[in-house]
Parts: structure tokens; C-alpha cells; sequence
């Protein structure tokens, strides 16, 4: 991984406890950047005795103390285009009074990265639309400042009001200015890489887990069990696959309804997902519906033990759902590898083993 990957994942124990997630940090951050950089660009405009800027500083510097503190999270949009009012102002204000070898100019271009972050965590579509809309629009807003005083400086239209600043004055001004906007685009790249890094962790988690029980689904469990049969196969260990449904789940649901259905398969997941952890190397999903399969690295004699301790707990646990008590039972077919069978096959004979439970009275475990 790259520097700047591997610096994205680390937190930033600074802002940690900054309210409002990615987007409460990116404000929050701005908010410190540009306060910093105003309490420095006041010593500037100090000692080249510009009283406008002055002025106009004192006003930022107020304005951004009240974005540090700022907390109120349904607001944190309007924040943001407050900020680039503030900063498009400034800059404008800075290099007609002061001129564009200043290099006040370049905040341009922070605000187009830096408004990103005033709509981190906007999920809806229509959301990611207006989100679309604003950068574009302030894009090409920054661009026409950009453009815009870069002429009026080339044609000398307008003279800085202080046209007589001297060259270390100039040059310091825009190593204050470049210094802190390479700051800032460097703070909200890694911003932007550790909120990237955690939505692929949040995008992988939901595309291998179910979204209910939180076991993994079926996608996932597919890789899951080829690797662990071969691992079997190819050094002689033992290997057990099976396939546990919920009895009568269907008279559950349409006695009790479709959440009290939903509150069962959990809590029997739950208790699956404890009693396979339990043993060491076992897997478990949700492979389809109130169906579950279960992968273990053991024997016949040993998985029929461990599914036979599942179902008793199963049919004595019971499940409480508005004050009214569901007792509920599971069957249980299995398959143990022996020389020959391979993958797929153990999985027909661990639903034929199910199907006959079934058939033959359900609350069992077979062979």
C-alpha cells in the first residue's frame, strides 16, 4: 500500500471525538486550517500596515472561532457554504488590495477538494445528485474568480492598493497562502482515503454478511466451504457440512407475523453462531430463507453430537415476542466427507438427510 493509504487508515486522535462522523471531522478541520491560517495572515497584514485587510481579518478569524465550536449537525451544510462565501470573499477582497503575486488566488482551488466534505455521507440518489450539482456549480464559480482576477492582473485594468509591498513581503504572503492550501489538500486526500477505505470495509461486510441474522450469506460461505473440503481432501482431515431449517417457520410468520419470523431466525442464528464458534475452525451462514449451513472439521459421530446439542437448546430456549411465547424446533441433515465425495455431493446427501427429517416427524438430526 501507498504512504498515503497506509496515513488514511490511522485516526486522527485530534478530532476523534468531533460530532457529525466524516463530514463533522471535514468541517471541523477546515474550520481549524483556516483559523490558523488567518491568525497568521493577521502578522502579514500587520507589518504591511493594510488596514482594509486587517479589518476583514478580524471578521475571519471571529467567524472561523465560531465554526471550531460549531456543533449542530442539520446545519453543517450551511456551514460549509458560509465558508466558501467567506473564503471566496476574502481572496477577492486580498488580491485587489494586495495583488495576485500574493498568491490568495490558490484558495480557489482548495475549495473545490475541500467542499467534498460538505457532503460526505449524503446515501440517497437524489442526495448525490444536489451533492453533484453544488460541486459543479462551485467548480466553475472558483474558476471564474480564478480566471477573472488573473486578467485584471495580466491588464493591469485594476493596480493593487498596495502596489508598493515589498519582495520578501510578496513572497511571504504566498508561502503562507501556498503552504497552507497544500495542508489543506493534503489533510482532506487522507480524509478522503480513510472515508473511502471505510466504505469498500462497509460495501465488502454487506455484500458477504446478511443483512438480518449478520452471518455470512451465501455468496460468501461458497468460497468459505470449497477451501475448507479442500484443505480436508488434500490433508487427510475431517470434514462435516450441514444443513439446519426451522420447523413450520411459514406457521410462525403467519400466526405471529413477518417480524416475530424475523426475531427467530435471529435468535436461532445467534445461538448457532455461538455454539459452531465454540468448537474452533467452524463456519456458518444463512443459506437460503430459515435454512442455515454449517461447515466443521470433524467426524460423523462428532457432528451429529454437536447438532444434536443445537437442537435440544433450539426446542427448550422458546422465543418471547409481544408477551406472547413461540416455541420453536429445527431439523438438522448433514453429510461427513469420506473418499470420493467431493463438495457438491455431500451437500445432496445433507439435503436428502434434511428432507427426510422432514418427512419423518421434523425436530431430528440425521444421519
Amino acid at each position: 500500500e501507498g504512504l498515503l493509504s497506509q496515513m488514511a487508515k490511522k485516526r486522527f486522535h485530534f478530532f476523534k471525538n468531533v460530532p457529525g462522523g466524516e463530514l463533522g471531522t471535514g468541517l471541523f478541520i477546515m474550520n481549524f486550517i483556516l483559523l490558523v491560517t488567518h491568525l497568521l495572515l493577521g502578522i502579514f497584514y500587520y507589518t504591511c500596515h493594510s488596514q482594509v485587510m486587517i479589518i476583514a481579518n478580524l471578521f475571519s478569524i471571529l467567524f472561523y472561532l465560531v465554526g471550531v465550536l460549531y456543533r449542530k449537525k442539520q446545519r453543517f451544510a450551511f456551514w460549509g457554504y458560509a465558508i466558501y462565501a467567506e473564503i471566496l470573499a476574502h481572496v477577492v477582497l486580498a488580491s485587489v488590495s494586495l495583488g495576485w503575486e500574493c498568491g490568495f488566488q490558490l484558495w480557489l482551488i482548495a475549495l473545490v477538494s475541500g467542499q467534498f466534505f460538505t457532503h460526505i455521507g449524503d446515501h440517497k440518489l437524489t442526495q448525490y445528485e444536489y451533492a453533484n450539482a453544488i460541486t459543479i456549480s462551485i467548480s466553475v464559480i472558483s474558476f471564474a474568480f480564478y480566471l477573472l482576477l488573473y486578467i485584471l492582473d495580466i491588464t493591469g485594468v485594476t493596480e493593487p492598493v498596495q502596489a508598493n509591498l515589498s519582495y520578501p513581503v510578496v513572497i511571504t504572503a504566498h508561502i503562507i497562502n501556498s503552504l497552507m492550501v497544500f495542508v489543506s489538500l493534503l489533510i482532506y486526500t487522507l480524509l478522503f482515503l480513510k472515508s473511502m477505505s471505510k466504505n469498500e470495509k462497509t460495501l465488502s461486510r454487506m455484500a458477504r454478511h446478511d443483512s438480518l441474522t449478520g452471518l455470512y450469506n451465501r455468496y460468501a460461505m461458497t468460497p468459505i466451504a470449497e477451501k475448507a473440503f479442500d484443505n480436508a481432501v488434500t490433508y487427510g482431515k475431517n470434514f462435516s457440512i450441514g444443513i439446519a431449517d426451522i420447523d413450520f417457520f411459514k406457521q410462525i410468520n403467519d400466526t405471529y407475523g413477518h417480524d416475530a419470523g424475523d426475531v427467530a431466525l435471529k435468535a436461532i442464528s445467534d445461538l448457532l453462531l455461538r455454539t459452531v464458534t465454540g468448537l474452533g475452525d467452524g463456519y456458518v451462514c444463512r443459506w437460503g430463507g430459515e435454512e442455515f449451513l454449517i461447515v466443521l472439521p470433524t467426524d460423523e459421530h462428532c457432528m451429529r453430537s454437536y447438532m444434536e446439542e443445537f437442537r435440544h437448546k433450539v426446542a427448550v430456549m422458546g422465543l418471547t415476542y409481544e408477551k406472547q411465547r413461540i416455541d420453536m424446533t429445527i431439523s438438522v441433515g448433514f453429510g461427513t466427507y469420506e473418499e470420493g465425495k467431493t463438495l457438491q455431493s455431500l451437500l445432496r446427501e445433507a439435503d436428502e438427510n434434511l428432507y427426510y427429517v422432514k418427512e419423518h416427524g421434523r425436530n431430528a438430526v440425521r444421519p
